[in-house]
């Protein structure tokens, strides 16, 4: 029999007889813990036989584990019992987990420390997973200030399961990389990051180039949580980028130095991926047109299809037998959004002339409208692309200011520009609640007459809804309400 009791201060004595009562241990252990929780360790306990001598080397662990605050305690003990049933578990492994266990437990807060154990504990269960991991682990949830351990640990969940690679070969690359990830973003920005890591390694085509390729680009960037959420969104939905992405290291200085002989954001380190995937799918005589006439710089949210189209119609003469739709696309970002849409656009090429510009400028985005309509005729159907408010569409990033929007204020500018449209137009938003009523949407279509789509609400993306001929006769945005007329 065994039997527990408290030492003034102390943790419980053991005392052994040949048959252990793991009911009465466990009591003692933890009285306060719901009994489904005593039941499984109960269990456990028996199953796996556990010494007298086991117990008495568990106990430090478990007045670590009871000295969380709130329910916290009660998914520490499930991380702990995963981790024990492991095979290849030794009593050692303990010192890995208490360290963790201290830190989620100073660092998190109610229901985070709650998910930060569940993670855990589907980390231990991993095939793939160490003990030594877990320290490795701990030293960079140490550096974080809390709030984005949940997501971190989530991560590394992933990378574990990821099919197409060797986690335990490429651990310690891993964690460097979460460290250098830690180390790049401001407060605010991290959590984005980790999503957004999560998310890619998430990712079916996500292996061991991509990851390369991911280490590289993290180690160059000035703007992480940006060039993370482009490569995701990216391997997500233009399967034409994913051997460009592989390849990009060896491709970086050719794409890099184009960028530079064009006047193009060269610094930026996502224009230096979408030139190399315009060298490699259109080549470099379209690139260098498409960026000098039309402002492109971000060619991987377009299908090559798309992007040959729109090289097409840089000649007036090309499809002039068909309606013209400009589709004005905001350089900026942060979330790499626009790499989803762009996808949605191949499909407009047969009813409609495509023309595609992009600009992060309130200027040069009302002088392009005046080009469209110079080249190919009035336009028939307008695309906003940008993220959206709504009283404000972004065109370029908040650093700019008020140049880089699209408000309220500027409907007398959107007055000027309307003789380069037919009468009653079709403006389609695409750009986050843009459609609120008495919003930007409505201003605008207010100003052209014309009949609008746009999403009340955020929106990850817009559906077009097509006729026979390929003319949009009705544009959804999913999960979301749209504003319409």
């Amino acid at each position: 029999m065994v039997y527990a009791q408290k030492e003034s201060g102390g943790n419980p004595v053991l005392r052994t007889t040949p048959s252990l009562d793991y009911s009465n241990l466990f009591d003692k252990i933890f009285p306060e813990q719901a009994q489904k929780v005593k039941q499984e360790w109960c269990k456990f306990a028996k199953k796996e036989g556990l010494s007298a001598k086991q117990f008495q080397n568990l106990l430090p662990t478990m007045d670590v584990v009871l000295s969380i605050k709130g329910s916290g305690k009660r998914d520490a003990l499930y991380a702990l019992k995963a981790l024990m049933e492991r095979k290849d578990f030794q009593m050692g492994d303990l010192f890995h987990f208490n360290s963790i266990t201290n830190t989620i437990s100073d660092k998190t807060q109610k229901t985070d420390t709650n998910i930060s154990f569940i993670a855990l504990k589907r980390f231990s269960q991993n095939k793939s997973f160490q003990p030594e991991m877990l320290s490795k682990m701990n030293n960079v949830l140490e550096k974080t200030n809390g709030a984005e351990i949940k997501r971190l640990i989530f991560s590394f969940n992933e990378f574990l399961e990821a099919k197409k690679i060797d986690a335990e070969k490429l651990f310690d690359k891993f964690v460097s990389l979460t460290s250098q990830i830690l180390r790049k973003t401001k407060k605010g920005q991290t959590d984005w990051a980790f999503t957004a890591f999560t998310d890619l390694i998430g990712e079916k085509n996500f292996d061991s180039s991509i990851f390369d390729t991911a280490d590289f680009m993290v180690e160059k960037t000035n703007n992480v949580v940006t060039t993370i959420y482009s490569l995701q969104k990216l391997i997500k939905h233009n399967p034409e980028s994913l051997e460009t992405i592989k390849n990009f290291q060896k491709r970086y200085e050719e794409a890099r130095d184009f960028a530079k002989s064009l006047g193009a954001s060269h610094e930026d380190l996502n224009v230096c991926l979408n030139f190399a995937y315009a060298i490699e799918m259109i080549g470099k005589e379209k690139t260098r047109e498409l960026f000098k006439k039309s402002g492109i710089e971000f060619f991987a949210r377009y299908s090559k299809k798309t992007l040959e189209e729109v090289y097409a119609n840089l000649d007036p003469a090309h499809a002039k037998d068909k309606p013209t739709l400009l589709i004005s696309s905001a350089k900026f970002d942060w979330n790499g959004a626009f790499y989803e849409g762009g996808m949605e656009l191949e499909q407009l090429a047969k009813y409609y002339r495509i023309t595609l510009v992009e600009t992060d400028l309130e200027g040069e985005f009302y002088s392009q409208t005046e080009d469209t309509h110079k080249k190919h005729g009035k336009i028939d159907t307008w695309i906003i692309i940008g993220h959206g408010k709504p009283d404000k569409i972004g065109l370029g990033s908040p650093a700019k200011g008020e140049k880089a929007l699209l408000d309220m204020t500027d409907m007398k500018e959107l007055l000027k520009i309307k003789g380069n449209f037919i009468k009653k137009p079709t403006v389609v938003f695409v750009a986050c609640s843009t459609g609120a009523k008495g919003g930007i949407g409505e201003a605008v279509a207010n100003v052209f007459d014309a009949s609008y789509f746009a999403p009340k609400k955020s929106a990850p993306q817009a559906k077009f809804h097509l006729d026979k001929k390929g003319k949009i006769n009705n544009v959804t945005y999913y999960g979301v309400e749209s504003a319409r007329r």
